[in-house]
């Protein structure tokens, strides 16, 4: 849900009128398709459906801007690296003027200081001038932000206490979680997907298979997990370990794999279009981050009744509701630690070699919790109401 500080929840959603439908650009100079890009993409597909206007600043030849492309939506303008240089920031500007935009929100560091210094040269169009902050990373400008944008939206209680830590007022921010679909493929079931991934693999149906989606990143943890998996190997040889995602540490997580004997065993998919098939044919899913601001992986898995296995760190703890009663079924295991990931790995298989039933209330208590918590057509509503917010007020402050 999105916080307003200092604000009664449900007085500041009933005292402010509604404006018009509202016209957003959404700005994202990321190379690569992660859980930022997927958010965004979640989060313009719920504004389209209530009835807002919704236009691009993306990055050219990219995965989102082929999206873009494929869906028809309006580009504002297509930068074609990340940085700032005089005619990409000409192109931003001119665009922001022409399509003027009610609302533009940045979707990373680069495109706060793209977006953000051309919305302040585009009058007179003013647009309100959203952060995202998906990160629990350090702040390494904070003078950027206060100078390029009006307030920051952050992913977690986590990733805004990494902003307040930097200095930033904190009526300046506000937390809105994501969300994500639990579909697969057409009409396909969990047991459908299962069969596929058994095909995918040529694997036996009794064979445990555990999941990690994400980026090949240092941060994602995936170092420590092929360590584990190399200790999980001769604990129970079936397994199957797949990694959906890609990355800078292919070639050194390939090489550890080979190092250990894991071909055939630990699976290094790349970026793959299908990972939710993937998710929905898991016995387990693995989380190994070291440091995370939300995850959308965890929230799906959730929401399909998943055993999860996770570290539980910054903001997945609030994914997972660690600091909740009841709590949501999950075996921790240490951040960087392979030792503890091989054990935890190691009970969560054995607790779905016993079946789901032991475990079926409190899975289905986390899917309803996960699909309320992080519905994304009820947290954009929260978080076009807080845009109206502040655009009534900006506009009487201009009066």
């Amino acid at each position: 849900m999105l916080v307003a500080p200092g604000h009664n929840f449900s007085l500041f959603f009933t005292a402010c009128p509604n404006l018009d439908d509202m016209r957003f650009c959404l700005a994202s100079t990321q190379a690569d398709w992660g859980g930022g890009e997927r958010l965004l993409w979640s989060m313009r597909t719920a504004l389209l459906a209530r009835g807002h206007d919704v236009s691009w600043i993306v990055r050219r030849s990219e995965p989102l801007h082929r999206l873009v492309l494929e869906a028809g939506d309006a580009v504002v303008a297509t930068p074609e690296r990340r940085g700032v240089n005089p005619r990409q920031w000409w192109e931003v500007r001119c665009g922001l003027r022409q399509w003027a935009p009610d609302v533009l929100l940045m979707n990373d560091s680069h495109a706060i200081m793209l977006g953000g210094s051309a919305a302040l040269a585009a009058a007179p169009v003013r647009p309100m001038r959203l952060a995202m902050r998906h990160v629990i990373f350090p702040v390494r400008s904070a003078l950027k932000l206060r100078t390029m944008a009006d307030a920051i939206l952050c992913v977690s209680e986590a990733a805004r206490q990494g902003v307040l830590s930097a200095g930033l007022p904190l009526e300046r921010t506000a937390v809105i979680y994501g969300g994500c679909s639990t579909s697969v493929a057409g009409s396909e079931t969990e047991a459908d997907a299962r069969r596929w991934a058994e095909e995918q693999l040529d694997i036996d149906p009794s064979a445990p298979l555990l999941v990690c989606v994400g980026n090949l990143l240092e941060c994602k943890g995936h170092v420590p997990l092929i360590e584990a998996a190399g200790l999980m190997h001769g604990q129970m040889p079936d397994a199957h370990l797949v990694i959906a995602g890609e990355g800078i540490l292919r070639q050194a997580l390939e090489h550890r794999i080979d190092e250990l004997g894991l071909r055939g065993r630990v699976h290094l998919l790349g970026f793959r279009s299908d990972a939710d098939r993937w998710l929905a044919a898991a016995s387990v899913v693995v989380h190994p981050s070291l440091q995370e601001g939300l995850s959308l992986v965890l929230i799906q898995a959730q929401k399909l009744g998943k055993l999860i296995v996770s570290t539980g760190v910054g903001g997945s703890a609030e994914v997972l509701g660690l600091d909740e009663e009841p709590a949501c079924p999950v075996w921790l295991a240490q951040p960087d630690n392979p030792e503890s990931l091989c054990e935890q790995m190691r009970l969560a298989t054995e607790a779905w070699r016993a079946g789901p039933e032991a475990l079926a209330e409190s899975l289905q208590y986390a899917a309803r919790r996960a699909r309320l918590k992080f519905d994304i057509d009820r947290n954009v509503g929260q978080l076009v109401e807080f845009a109206r917010h502040w655009l009534q007020n900006s506009r009487k402050l201009r009066a």
